[in-house]
C-alpha cells in the first residue's frame, strides 16, 4: 500500500511538471502585445489602402469625424433657454428681467435711460464713518507694556499670590525662633485628706540641634513655591494681556482692509452704471456687482464698525 500511494504521488507530482505553464504565460503575454493602446494616426498612404475597422480593433481611428448628416441626426432637440430658466417652486423665480430703453440717439432718449437706471440701480448711499479709538489716560494710545502695567496693578489674582509669598515667608522666620515658653501657677489639691499643691511651673519644647535648621530649610521650600505661582500668575497674565493686543491690531489691520474694499467696490459699482448708460456693458453685471459691494458692506459692518 505504502508503495502504491508513493507511485499515485509521484504521478501527481509529474502532471504538475508536465503542465505547458510556461507556454499559456507566454501566449498570453504575445496576445496583450498585439492590442495596441496608444494607435497611430493613418498616414495618406496607408488612409488609401486600410479602412477603418470597428470600434475596439487595432486599426480603429478615434478621431473620424462625423458627415454633416449624422452631426445633424445626433444634435439635440431640447430648447437650451428652457432647461436654464429658474424653476417655479425656487424663491424669486417670479422676477421680472431688467429690461432698458435701447441705446439712445436722441438727449430725450438719454433722459429716459438715465431715469430708468437710477431706478433699476439705486445709489449705495454714504459710508458708515470711522470709529476712532479714545486716547489713554496720559493723551497718547497705551502701548502693550501700560496694558500689562495695568493689568498686574489691578488684577486680584497676582494680590493673592503675592500675599501667599508674604504668608510663607512669616512661616518661614518663625520656625527659625525658639519656641516660648509657658509660665504659670497652680494650685490644686489630689484629695480631701491630702494637702494642697501650689506653686509656678515653666514649660516648653527644647529643640535640638539642627532642628531648627531643618524646620527653616522645608519652610523655605514653600516660599519658592508660592514665589513661584506668583511668576506663572504674572506670566499668564502677561501673556493673556499680549494675546488679546495682538488679536486688536489683526482686528484693526482687518477693518482698514475692508474699509478700502468698500470703498473699491462702491467705484467699480459705479463706474458700471456709467458704462451702463452707454450701453457698454450688460445689466446683470452691473446688478452682480452691486450684490458684491453690498457683501462688501454687510461684512464690514459685521466686524463691529459698520
Amino acid at each position: 500500500m505504502i508503495r502504491i500511494g508513493i507511485i499515485l504521488v509521484s504521478a501527481l507530482l509529474l502532471s504538475g511538471c508536465l503542465s505547458p505553464v510556461r507556454d499559456r504565460v507566454d501566449q498570453e503575454i504575445c496576445h496583450q502585445a498585439e492590442l495596441p493602446i496608444d494607435p497611430e494616426r493613418p498616414t495618406p498612404d496607408r488612409a488609401r489602402t486600410s479602412v477603418p475597422d470597428a470600434p475596439g480593433s487595432p486599426n480603429y481611428d478615434s478621431d473620424l469625424r462625423l458627415t454633416a448628416a449624422q452631426e445633424k441626426d445626433i444634435k439635440p432637440k431640447v430648447n437650451i433657454e428652457g432647461r436654464l430658466k429658474v424653476k417655479k417652486d425656487i424663491p424669486g423665480s417670479d422676477a421680472k428681467d431688467i429690461k432698458l430703453p435701447p441705446p439712445p440717439e436722441t438727449d430725450e432718449e438719454r433722459k429716459k435711460l438715465k431715469e430708468a437706471i437710477d431706478r433699476q440701480f439705486l445709489q449705495l448711499g454714504p459710508i458708515a464713518a470711522e470709529v476712532k479709538p479714545a486716547a489713554g489716560p496720559e493723551g497718547r494710545p497705551l502701548t502693550l507694556s501700560d496694558l500689562q502695567k495695568l493689568a498686574l496693578t489691578n488684577s486680584p489674582l497676582i494680590r493673592a499670590a503675592a500675599a501667599d509669598v508674604e504668608a510663607t515667608k512669616g512661616a518661614a522666620q518663625q520656625t527659625r525662633l525658639y519656641p516660648n515658653p509657658t509660665i504659670g501657677f497652680i494650685n490644686s489639691s489630689n484629695s480631701p485628706s491630702s494637702d494642697p499643691l501650689s506653686g509656678g511651673y515653666i514649660s516648653g519644647v527644647i529643640k535640638g540641634a539642627g532642628k531648627i535648621k531643618l524646620a527653616f530649610d522645608a519652610a523655605n521650600i514653600d516660599v519658592k513655591n508660592a514665589e513661584l505661582a506668583l511668576r506663572k500668575a504674572e506670566s499668564d497674565l502677561r501673556t493673556a494681556v499680549r494675546d488679546g493686543y495682538f488679536a486688536l491690531l489683526s482686528a484693526q489691520e482687518n477693518l482698514r482692509v475692508q474699509r478700502a474694499m468698500v470703498r473699491l467696490t462702491d467705484e467699480v459699482y459705479k463706474v458700471m452704471v456709467e458704462l451702463l448708460q452707454g450701453s457698454q456693458v450688460a445689466t446683470y453685471e452691473t446688478m452682480q456687482v452691486r450684490v458684491t459691494a453690498m457683501q462688501t458692506r454687510r461684512d464690514r459692518a459685521e466686524s463691529g464698525n459698520g
